[in-house]
């Protein structure tokens, strides 16, 4: 959700798909169940935010995402670190933090 989303899709390819939640409450299984049955060969599940882990959804969606994909798979995150602030104090961190994230899901910056 949010910013980051439009990120993504910019640097998306034709072998990733984006799944962006808005509702996480209640989170919509079924509808979650069917889009992931529109993909068989689901290799990797990959939760991105732009908020520290301890601050978004990432948390509160990990365990419900396990019940959801098939059991081969678990969901990863990538993401800002853990931290006590929801934002990093500098612009310069912020913007390398963020290359970060864009670097680990696509390998580009």
């Amino acid at each position: 959700s949010g910013r980051l989303y439009y990120d993504l899709l910019e640097s998306c390819d034709d072998h990733t798909a984006l799944v962006r939640i808005e509702q996480l409450y209640p989170l919509h299984t079924e509808k979650l169940k069917e889009i992931i049955s529109h993909y068989p060969k689901l290799k990797n599940v990959v939760w991105a935010q732009e908020e520290p882990s301890n601050m978004g959804a990432w948390d509160f969606l990990r365990p419900q995402l396990r019940e959801l994909l098939p059991q081969n798979l678990e969901p990863t995150y990538v993401g800002r670190e853990r931290s006590a602030s929801s934002a990093t104090g500098s612009h310069a961190l912020h913007k390398k933090q963020h290359q970060q994230i864009m670097h680990t899901l696509f390998g580009k910056d």
